[in-house]
């Protein structure tokens, strides 16, 4: 095969659809302040560095509240996964990233706030993952 023709390709381009669009941001001022919801379920930490655990268990919590469901999520296996998922390397260090949140709920899932608190450890059970399978990311 010659030089020229090993650079020849005869693929054809996929035609463009939606998904090929930049996101574009609509850009309008925000409210100067919103009242948080009446029915709003405040989760606490404490003095542990578990936020995006918490974090990210509230607003599960919320869209749960808003489906009419009766469901609290983990923070602490949401904490756990995170630090499991997490872009560094190591365990030397506290907290944990949303990025690895995210990830640990897409590839875990998470069980309810009474299977699984702040002293169960890193690695969740049988019966905790069975019930975090309940709970899955869905589409992100």
């Amino acid at each position: 095969m010659s030089e020229n023709e090993q650079d020849q390709f005869n693929v054809v381009a996929d035609a463009p659809d939606l998904r090929d669009r930049y996101y574009e941001p609509r850009l309008f001022p925000l409210q100067p302040e919103k009242a948080p919801p009446h029915d709003l379920v405040i989760l606490d930490q404490g003095p542990d560095g578990a936020c995006t655990g918490f974090g990210l268990a509230a607003v599960i919590n919320r869209l749960y509240q808003l489906q009419n469901k009766d469901a609290r999520v983990s923070p602490w296996m949401l904490y756990h996964m995170a630090r499991r998922y997490d872009e560094w390397v190591g365990e030397d260090y506290e907290g944990s990233s949303c990025r690895g949140a995210i990830k640990g709920w897409l590839n875990t899932g998470v069980c309810n706030a009474d299977l699984y608190d702040k002293d169960n450890g890193d690695s969740p059970n049988y019966d905790q993952l069975e019930d975090a399978k309940s709970r899955t990311i869905g589409a992100y």
